[in-house]
């Protein structure tokens, strides 16, 4: 660990003092800005408004999102962006490996992804997430104007004056990210809605319709409905239990609607399981493992409704507007909070404990009984 939080502000404070060989953009804006947004798929995809907001700011500027190679799929043809750059940061995600303090520093002083940021030259760097390491990735990276958030994970001191967010964990992630465009001048009326964005193309869409049609052979008959269970969470105290999406399984194909299990390598066995004991006929249904991130997206494109953990699922189901059922593991003490913070209303619907009422999770019988409140019993699709 790099001491106390004065001793990190302390290194920030050092490391945005020195002087860099250039000046900030002057009155014509930016020519070149970095976002700096190297997390997981769902931490990417909550703040994917801000890369709009940031062209509406600067029209003419090249805007860069510096993102890891697992999440740069959930960036192809975003319109907003000029390119993405593929990072290895080792820090706030599930994919890198953790270096420890001192592969971190290193990282920091001399690695291919500091040295390529460097030479670019930007005028504007954002670090998103408002970490200590980020903070000071930015001032090595001698980018003169820096955005980001106090408060959170140690980024204090290492941002520009009035250029720094503070922390509100009653605030919509996506929202905060948005206020960070605001701290660079645009003005709130101008903001987007709030809601992930992602662009498929009209051939990743008509691969996922044929997909649907062909899943479709293994429920009849069957009522419209095309349903989308992703039980995969980034750990094990996030998910809702497995055997809860045995028995939910079981009623929604029971009801006569196509069923496609989604998650990635890891989840490959629950979705056997879960389309198995729904009878339906898990080689067909269960797709977990079996597409790229790209044919994920485009199948809850083409759903009427997805049951998930609060994982990437629920910001895709929000970017394409499909309802969904996010149905929360015994780590988090408030559905409500969760819906505040991470969740879109008039899409997301999340299910959970309330530790202050003493409420449980829910079991299968609730969440189908939610389901069939948002969708009744053999209501086609719109």
């Amino acid at each position: 660990m790099i001491g106390s939080a004065a001793a990190k502000r302390a290194i920030l404070a050092v490391a945005a003092g020195r002087k860099g060989d250039r000046s900030p953009a002057d009155a014509t804006g930016p020519r070149r800005v970095f976002v700096h947004r190297c997390n997981d798929l769902g931490d990417l995809l909550v703040v994917t408004p801000l890369f709009e907001a940031l062209r509406r700011l600067w029209p003419h500027a090249e805007i860069v999102a510096g993102v890891g190679a697992w999440a740069v799929p959930l960036l192809e043809g975003n319109p907003h962006l000029s390119r993405v750059e593929t990072m290895r940061t080792p820090w706030h995600n599930k994919v890198e490996p953790d270096p420890g303090v001192a592969g971190k520093l290193r990282y920091l002083w001399d690695s291919p992804d500091l040295r390529r940021v460097r030479a670019e030259r930007y005028d504007v760097g954002i670090d998103v997430t408002g970490t200590f390491y980020g903070a000071l990735f930015l001032s090595r990276a001698a980018i003169p104007r820096r955005v980001g958030v106090e408060g959170y994970a140690g980024g204090d001191g290492g941002y520009g004056p009035g250029l720094a967010l503070r922390y509100d964990g009653a605030k919509h992630v996506g929202a905060a990210a948005l206020e960070l465009a605001g701290l660079l001048g645009l003005p709130r009326a101008d903001f987007p809605e709030n809601r992930p964005q992602l662009f498929l193309t009209r051939e990743e869409c008509a691969a996922a319709e044929a997909r649907w049609q062909f899943l479709a052979l293994a429920e009849v008959p069957r009522r419209g409905l095309r349903l989308v269970v992703a039980p995969g969470a980034g750990f094990p105290a996030k998910a809702w239990p497995a055997a809860h999406y045995r028995d939910l399984a079981r009623r929604l194909v029971a009801d006569g609607a196509t069923l496609a299990v989604i998650g990635g390598k890891g989840d490959e066995a629950a979705g056997e399981e879960i389309a198995a004991a729904a009878g339906a006929q898990g080689s067909r249904s269960n797709l977990a493992g079996k597409l790229s991130l790209r044919e994920t997206l485009a199948l809850i494109a083409g759903s009427d409704f997805v049951f998930c953990n609060s994982s990437m699922a629920m910001h895709a189901a929000a970017a394409f507007r499909r309802p969904a059922l996010v149905l929360l593991g015994e780590t988090y003490p408030s559905a409500r909070d969760h819906l505040r913070q991470w969740g879109y209303p008039g899409w997301s619907h999340v299910m959970g404990r309330e530790e202050g009422e003493g409420k449980p999770l829910p079991g299968p019988e609730a969440v189908y009984a939610r389901y069939r409140e948002l969708f009744p019993a053999g209501e086609e699709a719109q």
